[in-house]
């Protein structure tokens, strides 16, 4: 051992690093295996008390204690680490024992705090997202090993800490809005005129004078913009067209019910929104190199990225809140041009096959088609639900999927498609599809998907869908696909954007997060 510390110290730290249990509660075992191994690997040295009476805490555990107590930066919480019961620690008079278990406990507090700060809390797929678990122990353990003997806690900690812009973003913005819950705008807003539903821009509302306060206090109002007393003017409209925009809202300037419901939402609860969502980038941690595409559900947008850079985004559709489209990872593998669409055989026995019972020409009209037989009556729905029997329909104008599906193989059949229903996109809540995600711009993305071929330019791609044939075209390399789960992410503009709970995933993670560990 280093210095002058004594045998016995280091027998103590070494017995106090295997039964973590009394110091730290919720230590995982590859967390306290990996802070043991570091400390074995640097000859058991002691590095957050001097190894020698009176036992003195060093440089170092103050700046991780402070670190511990700075939790809430992260969007974590500092009693969950013993911050307090650790800074009250630091100038107590002790033995070599209460030395020993100093050491070690600021130790497995700490890389507890950097397994949670770099990899998250919650392993997903205990929420049923198909992520890959950084959490595990051949992830988890290496990473925290490296980090907890860098030279400070700072170091530590940006070393473990995701690398995504929107993960940075959101951590920075979280002080602004912690000052907003602690301090929030005083005037509540009042109800709605009792004799109409909504307030439109030019009309007298008693909230107008709470509306303005919270408007500028977002940024969506300047601070010196024109304003008239008692009315919805048109600077404050134009202003709320702001806020409507940044929550997924309809940009009208007119308060109905969904907008009024946003403007109530407390300052707290966005703060708890900002939390759970890096908690959800902590799952992600890095983004591939390359080019590579991103759907975030509940904004129902999509992007294409090169290097790094955004090349372009789109509006999509996702699956109905009440099957809705999985959180996963995939590649794209493949571009269909002018694809048959296989239905699914819960749709086609639970959906379609009504249709056919009561019109036998709906299958035509439809441009449908069965694949391995034809079977009348009750026994085709059973044979429909088997797969015995399957529906497909035909390429075509009309084909549920467009002209382009891109395809990339999954447990969960979803891919990414045109959709000959091109009205939605305009809406500003879309979840209509059974869970594949359609595509504003489907032809962008397949030429995005195939850039550098011949057959990936736009005018090749619109020659092959006019030729009408069945085409599949191999994507190589496949394009990495990651399918996400963000109520809060961030603008073009570098502001925050705040969008509906659409699945109701994040109330799940709130309630996996605050439930005691084991």
């Amino acid at each position: 051992m280093h210095g002058t510390a004594s045998a016995a110290l280091e027998a103590a730290v070494g017995e106090a690093l295997a039964s973590a249990s009394p110091l730290v509660r919720g230590v995982p075992e590859a967390v306290r295996r990996a802070v043991a191994d570091a400390w074995a690997a640097a000859a058991h040295a002691p590095r957050y008390v001097e190894p020698s009476p009176p036992w003195r805490a060093t440089p170092l555990a103050r700046e991780t204690v402070d670190a511990l107590a700075d939790a809430a930066s992260r969007g974590l919480d500092a009693d969950a680490y013993g911050a307090s019961g650790w800074r009250a620690a630091l100038d107590a008079p002790r033995d070599e024992a209460g030395a020993a278990r100093l050491e070690a406990g600021i130790a497995l507090a700490f890389g507890r705090h950097l397994a949670d700060a770099g990899f998250g809390r919650v392993d997903p797929r205990a929420l049923g997202h198909d992520l890959p678990s950084r959490r595990r122990a051949e992830a988890l353990g290496p990473a925290v090993r490296a980090a907890i003997v860098l030279p400070t806690a700072a170091i530590a900690l940006d070393a473990v800490q995701p690398v995504l812009p929107t993960y940075r973003a959101l951590k920075a913005a979280l002080p602004e809005w912690r000052r907003r819950a602690a301090a929030p705008v005083a005037a509540p807003l009042p109800p709605l005129p009792a004799s109409r539903s909504k307030v439109e821009p030019g009309d007298a509302w008693a909230g107008t004078d709470a509306l303005r306060a919270r408007l500028r206090d977002e940024g969506d109002l300047e601070p010196d913009a024109p304003s008239t007393p008692g009315r919805l003017d048109a600077a404050t409209s134009d202003a709320l067209r702001r806020f409507q925009a940044r929550h997924g809202l309809d940009a009208d300037g007119v308060i109905g019910a969904a907008t009024l419901a946003a403007l109530r939402v407390p300052a707290a609860a966005r703060v708890r929104q900002i939390e759970l969502t890096l908690e959800r980038l902590r799952w992600i941690g890095s983004t591939p190199g390359g080019r590579w595409v991103a759907v975030n559900i509940p904004e129902y947008r999509l992007w294409a990225i090169d290097g790094g850079r955004v090349a372009m985004t789109m509006p999509v559709v996702v699956g109905r809140a009440v099957s809705g489209t999985p959180v996963f990872v995939d590649a794209v593998q493949a571009v269909e041009v002018n694809p048959y669409w296989n239905v699914p055989r819960s749709i086609a026995s639970k959906e379609l096959y009504p249709m056919l019972a009561r019109d036998p020409g709906w299958l035509a009209r439809e441009h449908m088609e069965f694949v391995g037989g034809e079977v009348r009556g009750e026994a085709l729905r059973q044979a429909l639900a088997s797969g015995a029997v399957r529906l497909r329909q035909r390429p075509g104008p009309d084909n549920a999927l467009g002209r382009v599906k891109l395809v990339m193989p999954n447990a969960h059949d979803v891919y990414l498609h045109d959709t000959p229903a091109k009205s939605l996109f305009a809406r500003s809540r879309r979840d209509f599809s059974h869970g594949c995600i359609r595509l504003g711009e489907p032809l962008a993305l397949a030429s995005f998907v195939l850039a550098g071929r011949p057959e990936g330019a736009p005018e090749a791609l619109q020659a092959a869908i006019d030729a009408g044939a069945n085409r599949s075209l191999r994507v190589s390399p496949p394009v990495p696909v990651l399918i996400f789960y963000a109520a809060v992410n961030v603008g073009d503009d570098g502001r925050l954007r705040f969008v509906p709970d659409v699945y109701g995933h994040d109330a799940r993670l709130d309630a996996a997060l605050r439930a005691p560990p084991r």
